[in-house]
């Protein structure tokens, strides 16, 4: 959030990729408020995708049907088929609302480091260790050294159990010492702990 804030305003597709990051960050943070406030009719349709998202996740069961019913509209009409945001939002919502397989169809083919660290966690969640390994092929030939790769990979070893859970073990104190310690993190590493045990 800092970043974003700190380049400033920008000029056209830069500056709709920095708003997205920034009020992607938080809707994770549970900043709805500010985002419901700050993005209306006029701002660009991934930016209104992202108050989607946020109100889902804020609302009654009747709300979340009309942004679920409005999100199947944006998918059906193609119109942000070639936004890089848009299939990560969508799918982000999808997996909110339990709907794995519609979630799965926007980001699969997905081109950016995200919408492919995504996928993984969907296949690994179906149990397919197969595919998911296939498309962590796809990230390593793109940055292998990248932290989503990284964390990529170690879901992946986690899951394969065995002696890739030490591997897994690694990456994660590798990324502590790193970055320092996150609640996620230091989670990950007592799964890879208590499978070791």
């Amino acid at each position: 959030v800092k970043e974003a804030k700190t380049l400033g305003t920008l000029s056209g597709a830069t500056e709709t990729s920095r708003l997205a990051y920034l009020y992607r960050a938080h809707v994770v943070m549970g900043n709805h408020s500010l985002v419901a406030k700050e993005i209306n009719k006029n701002s660009p349709t991934v930016l209104q995708v992202i108050q989607l998202h946020s109100t889902y996740l804020t609302s009654s069961e009747e709300q979340k049907a009309m942004a679920l019913e409005k999100l199947n509209e944006i998918v059906e009409d193609g119109s942000m088929a070639s936004d890089k945001t848009f299939p990560l939002i969508g799918a982000e919502m999808y997996l909110a609302a339990g709907k794995k397989k519609e979630a799965l169809k926007l980001i699969y083919n997905g081109s950016t480091l995200d919408m492919m660290g995504l996928t993984i966690q969907i296949l690994l969640g179906e149990d397919r260790v197969d595919l998911a390994q296939q498309i962590l092929k796809k990230m390593i030939q793109i940055e292998e050294d990248d932290t989503l790769t990284q964390l990529a990979g170690a879901w992946i070893n986690v899951v394969q159990g065995g002696n890739k859970v030490s591997e897994a073990l690694d990456t994660y104190q590798d990324l502590q010492e790193k970055f320092g310690s996150s609640i996620m993190l230091l989670n990950s590493i007592a799964v890879c702990q208590i499978k070791q045990a």
